[in-house]
């Protein structure tokens, strides 16, 4: 039986390679405390690069909704200052008509009332311009879905904020 020898030569050149190795290993270990990540590249660990890059992305979904949720509430607190505005102006309106119908008033003042009604219903008309309920109907049908109301949306729709 022939027993190997190992001359100097091999024995540094299998040296170098173990401390090479090692201090390879030492590099890596000191990137990950110091950015305090496990995994600093998609090569260390594959499958926890893919957990953490769906996790990214999951944020990124909610950040969507998050956002989109944000918008909507804003608009929908728009829309009810609107809603309650024309709503005051029909009851002012209303009142307007039964003072009109007061006997005791002469044409003149009668053709002043319908001015002022006339007033009245063109700011009531105000808040039903086509492009408020166009919004309205496409959160109505889009919201609940992912990305609904777009920042290309928005700005695809100059009358919006």
């Amino acid at each position: 039986m022939a027993i190997g020898r190992i001359s100097t030569n091999q024995y540094f050149k299998l040296s170098t390679d173990r401390m090479s190795k090692q201090q390879s290993e030492l590099v890596k270990i000191q990137g990950q405390l110091a950015t305090g990540q496990r995994v600093l590249k998609p090569s260390d660990d594959p499958l926890a690069m893919s957990v953490a890059l769906g996790a990214k992305a999951g944020v990124k979904t909610i950040d969507s909704y998050q956002s989109n949720i944000t918008y909507v509430n804003n608009q929908l607190g728009q829309m009810d200052v609107a809603l309650q505005s024309a709503s005051d102006i029909m009851v002012s309106i209303k009142e307007a008509f039964l003072q009109a119908g007061n006997a005791a008033l002469s044409p003149a003042d009668r053709e002043i009332i319908a001015q002022d009604i006339e007033g009245r219903m063109e700011r009531v008309a105000w808040h039903r311009q086509p492009h408020r309920r166009q919004w309205l109907l496409h959160v109505l049908r889009h919201f609940p879905g992912s990305g609904a109301i777009s920042d290309a949306w928005r700005r695809s729709h100059r009358y919006f904020p």
